[in-house]
């Protein structure tokens, strides 16, 4: 086994994340997804496992095991090999699927015995036809299922990629991020953070009616017109369509909320700067952004939400213990930090067939609890649907639900 190594910035963060969660909750920093296959290629359930497989050699990541002895200082191990790797051919009839998903993802992994990844080859009547691969957000986030189903596929036709595992490694960015040329970066990062933790953030944590203790309510819709609206406005305004949705979203809760600036907490990807775009591994942090109150002008808020959120998006690579340390000096015994909502835009596959797509309010139960207590999870499906996911802890039932509708109005409305 090699030398330990730190944990990059991003590992780290999803780290503090679950550093807290008992046992039972391991299993809500799972991400899953689907890689399906093509119904006019002929390959065997063996062959598109041994596709997966080849993946582990390319990428340190799918063989990482974590030293968290002391859980302040956790370490990366790297494996130099995999005596067992959780997969199966599992069959499987179209009624059944949603559930063996499901339970896949709902069973957690133990961090610090490798690996923290595993797949399932499904199969209908013998022929194999999607590959359901499940990982620990520590191990591989959202742009990472990109580069290893794109390696999966060259794999499955035969043309994996030759030669070495790429060069860039989680180890090889912590080691980066920690440079000594990286010390001016590091300094910019400490004075937006340090304005930041200076503000009064608005809260919802009064607003409404009292909620139960410990409570957690989600709701969802998806629609294509709303997706279509949030585009056309978009368009119009030349901003990505991920600016125009956090801006409805924002606005509602600024209107709903307590005095205060609304500070928004985003997902950055922090795959800005080559080689490590491409690395395989959890890249994610959580920055903020800071938004002046919300005008009756809605074309002229989401602009200045675009600009403040791509000023956030510069400062999101950082060591999440010195700005903790940075946070606790600026609050110096003020109220806690915490940002007004949180925010994440996510470019998905197609919906499945037979969706429903009439911005119909739907409840659901919660798959994690882990993120800002007031948390909209935005997916542009394909191109042909908008998907949002409103997840509340502490709020009552119906401001979560009248915040959600409330955000597909000022969408649907956009002027």
């Amino acid at each position: 086994m090699n030398e330990p190594a730190p944990l990059s910035y991003g590992q780290l963060s999803v780290w503090r994340d679950v550093r807290e969660l008992s046992r039972g909750r391991w299993h809500e920093a799972n991400t899953q997804s689907l890689w399906r296959l093509p119904e006019d290629e002929d390959h065997s359930a063996r062959e598109v496992e041994n596709a997966v497989l080849t993946l582990v050699g390319r990428h340190e990541s799918l063989r990482t095991a974590y030293d968290l002895t002391d859980t302040f200082a956790p370490a990366q191990r790297v494996l130099p090999f995999l005596d067992r790797v959780d997969s199966g051919v599992v069959e499987c009839r179209p009624e059944e699927f949603d559930a063996l998903v499901d339970g896949l993802a709902s069973e957690p992994f133990d961090l610090r015995v490798a690996p923290s990844w595993r797949f399932r080859v499904v199969t209908r009547h013998g022929r194999p036809r999607v590959v359901v691969m499940i990982q620990h957000h520590i191990t591989a986030d959202g742009w990472s299922n990109g580069v290893l189903e794109a390696d999966f596929r060259a794999a499955l036709a035969g043309a994996a990629p030759a030669g070495a595992a790429p060069a860039t490694t989680p180890r090889g960015l912590a080691a980066w991020q920690r440079s000594e040329g990286r010390s001016a970066r590091r300094a910019a990062l400490t004075a937006y953070w340090e304005r930041i933790f200076g503000l009064s953030a608005a809260s919802l944590s009064a607003t409404g009616p009292p909620a139960p203790p410990g409570s957690a309510f989600q709701y969802s819709v998806r629609s294509r017109q709303v997706y279509r609206r949030a585009r056309e406005f978009a368009d119009g305004l030349s901003v990505p369509v991920s600016s125009v949705v956090l801006a409805a979203f924002a606005w509602n809760v600024a209107r709903t909320a307590g005095p205060g600036a609304a500070v928004v907490q985003l997902m950055s990807s922090n795959r800005f700067v080559p080689p490590w775009n491409t690395v395989v591994s959890s890249m994610n942090q959580w920055t903020a952004a800071s938004v002046d109150p919300a005008p009756d002008d809605f074309a002229a808020y989401v602009g200045h939400v675009h600009t403040q959120s791509l000023l956030a998006y510069r400062h999101g690579m950082y060591d999440v213990d010195e700005m903790d340390a940075l946070r606790d000096k600026v609050r110096a015994g003020r109220e806690p930090y915490e940002a007004s909502l949180g925010f994440n835009f996510l470019t998905g596959a197609a919906p499945p067939p037979g969706s429903a797509h009439g911005a119909e309010t739907v409840r659901e139960s919660p798959f994690s609890r882990i993120g800002h207590p007031c948390y909209l999870r935005a997916t542009a499906e394909g191109g042909e649907s908008l998907q949002l996911r409103l997840r509340t802890m502490g709020l009552a039932d119906s401001l979560t639900r009248e915040l959600l509708e409330g955000t597909v109005a000022r969408l649907t409305d956009a002027t």
